[in-house]
């Protein structure tokens, strides 16, 4: 039995009706583990004197023991987790960065018209948004459709962790718009022939 498997119905059966070894005492105790662990070998040294002991611990220290395997699961998908957050924060970044840029000279066009500066910026930054607003909805959609997956391989964890989603939407999103527009109020600080200019 684990503890990711449903709870499935159990008989206890007097042991000198179904002996089975090895036999598993629970025992629940005030005293400390050391002092326990010595009544308990005495009482059972009473009975029988060849009845091999082994195994005492708490419950805590059991627990501590079945749950290692998912524990270290759990830290090395969080470790790939932040990890890839890290390249998805540089990589949206730099491309809606990169995107703005390439606008220069269109953005010098409109200033040379008599666009001004904050009208132009709040532009881009709209076009920034609408590329941020698809991405965030195709990836919330992916991330809960993954979600399902990770609920049959890690012990706890639930498809309906919405504020994580939402936790990274809003980071990304906000990386997104900053990526258009410090270009944007950037760009829109030059000469406007300098922008025309721009390759």
């Amino acid at each position: 039995m684990t503890l990711g498997e449903a709870p499935q119905p159990y008989m206890y059966l007097a042991l000198s009706q179904f002996h089975h070894t090895p036999v598993t005492l629970v025992m629940r105790s005030d005293a400390s583990l050391p002092e326990l662990e010595s009544r308990l070998r005495g009482e059972l040294r009473a009975l029988d004197e060849t009845l091999p002991i082994f195994g005492v611990k708490t419950i805590e220290q059991f627990l501590e023991r079945t749950l290692a395997g998912p524990r270290a699961m759990a830290y090395s998908v969080a470790f790939f987790a932040l990890l890839a957050i890290t390249l998805a924060i540089v990589g949206i970044y730099g491309l809606m960065s990169f995107t703005v840029s390439q606008k220069s000279r269109e953005l010098g066009i409109r200033m040379a018209l008599g666009a001004q500066k904050r009208d132009v910026v709040a532009l881009f930054v709209r076009q920034t948004a609408s590329i941020v607003a698809l991405g965030v909805v195709f990836g919330l959609v992916l991330a809960w459709m993954s979600s399902r997956v990770l609920t049959s391989l890690l012990f706890g964890v639930g498809a309906e962790a919405f504020a994580i989603f939402a936790a990274a939407a809003l980071l990304l999103t906000v990386v997104g718009l900053a990526g258009g527009y410090v270009p944007a109020r950037r760009a829109a600080k030059l000469d406007p022939l300098v922008a025309l200019r721009h390759d």
